[in-house]
């Protein structure tokens, strides 16, 4: 058969900035078929457009099929907005059971490292671009090794309550990943308790408990007011400890 007329695959990796799988009914990730003389990525992203409603930008990585044959799939990250006709938004530890959903997610986002357990979380430290870019940095650069969450805060989201052996990956506040941690432990406080060598732990200003309390005060008190809650030195933190797996950015050798 001529290749120029043939037909041929393309898958969609798309995830929005907390890593969950844009897939179908059956759990499929979204896909294409197309002929060996279109340019692959338009016609996908003209598939998406036509078929979901769904704009895709520039992808975020590619990779050639398993079997070597036919044009790359691609990986994208968008906001995941409204939900889409016959697509759904789950988590990447939903997704796992699907081979080629995990192997892509590995290749296009990982850079080719695959974490010790399916089974992860994924998050951006703090609010914001400025916050999550400056408190990865200093994870990946060795200062910070540890990080406090306000309990109630994570219940009301629904987000993961870190333990001990949790595998998580830090991402940048627009998805992108910079490193994967793991949970070392995790202990309860009254904010207004939690001890001095914990504060410093965190790598953040000058290191001094004074200037800890004064940041996660002020961190927690904006959190409170947009979820309509009020914060004091007797609410419960969790003062996590992690150690780091893997600096995302460099291809893992294979």
């Amino acid at each position: 058969m001529d290749r120029r007329v043939a037909a041929a695959r393309i898958r969609g990796l798309v995830l929005d900035r907390r890593h969950r799988v844009l897939v179908d009914d059956q759990g499929c990730a979204p896909e294409a078929t197309v002929e060996w003389s279109e340019r692959p990525l338009l016609a996908f992203q003209d598939f998406a457009r036509d078929r979901y409603g769904l704009r895709l930008p520039s992808p975020a990585g590619s990779m050639v099929p398993h079997d070597g044959r036919g044009p790359r799939d691609f990986c994208f990250f968008v906001d995941p907005g409204e939900a889409l006709p016959s697509m759904r938004w789950v988590c990447i530890a939903q997704a796992s059971s699907d081979e080629w959903l995990w192997r892509a997610y590995v290749a296009m986002v990982l850079g080719g490292w695959e974490p010790p357990t399916r089974t992860i979380d994924v998050f951006a430290f703090g609010a914001g671009p400025e916050m999550a870019s400056r408190l990865a940095h200093l994870v990946t650069s060795g200062s910070k090794r540890v990080t406090t969450s306000w309990l109630t805060t994570l219940e009301r989201r629904g987000e993961a309550i870190p333990h001990a052996g949790m595998v998580s990956i830090v991402t940048d506040a627009f998805g992108l990943p910079r490193c994967a941690i793991r949970t070392v432990a995790v202990q309860r406080f009254r904010f207004g308790d939690v001890p001095a060598e914990w504060a410093a732990l965190e790598g953040e200003g000058d290191l001094t408990l004074e200037n800890w309390r004064e940041d996660h005060r002020c961190f927690f008190a904006g959190e409170a007011e947009s979820m309509q809650l009020a914060f004091s030195d007797d609410e419960v933190v969790l003062v996590e400890k992690f150690q780091v797996l893997h600096v995302i950015g460099r291809v893992a050798e294979r």
